[in-house]
């Protein structure tokens, strides 16, 4: 989930902590899903819910991970809040 932060308009990456999510997979351009079942509806009903509403949330925790080409990426991980 992308949040934009109040005080300066920075877009800030957060992945939700303490989610278990069907995993999304490519969509075909028939609409078929190779991912488990509902991955795109549970990611479609989490941005209905969310998109363009004031949030509040509370970073959890951070890990840094090595991306295919060979840099560091670092997740941060978070709760997110509907206020």
């Amino acid at each position: 989930m992308t949040v934009e932060r109040e005080s300066d308009k920075i877009h800030i990456r957060v992945y939700l902590s303490s989610i278990k999510a069907p995993a999304l997979g490519k969509q075909s351009k028939q609409g078929e899903t190779q991912g488990d079942p509902y991955s795109w509806e549970s990611k479609e009903s989490l941005r209905k819910a969310a998109i363009g509403k004031r949030v509040r949330v509370t970073m959890e925790y951070g890990r840094t991970i090595q991306t295919k080409e060979g840099s560091d990426l670092t997740m941060n991980f978070g709760a997110v809040f509907l206020i």
